[in-house]
């Protein structure tokens, strides 16, 4: 992927096929918060891709993702940890 226009819309370009995993994290934080935020992604090897309303997208080869960081809902606040419980009976760790 090479950039989102609209919740929705993504453009790709041509390239050899591999298995990327793409995260959408919803921080609306300016300046050094940011700066900071990223690099906490590049640690943890997630390429930034770009910023849309407030929406920033990081991509990362699935083959160097841990399922944990691939895991739906995982770090999206406890209200929806309790859902995933619910609901799947998981017992996963935030």
């Amino acid at each position: 992927m090479v950039k989102a226009v609209s919740p929705g819309f993504y453009y790709f370009e041509p390239c050899e096929p591999e298995d990327v995993a793409y995260r959408l994290d919803f921080n609306p934080q300016e300046g050094a918060d940011k700066e900071c935020y990223l690099q906490m992604y590049a640690d943890y090897g997630w390429e930034y891709i770009q910023e849309l309303n407030d929406f920033s997208y990081f991509r990362k080869r699935a083959a160097d993702a841990k399922a944990a960081e691939l895991a739906i809902f995982i770090h999206c606040g406890i209200g929806f940890y309790r859902l995933r419980k619910k609901y799947t009976g998981e017992k996963t760790e935030i």
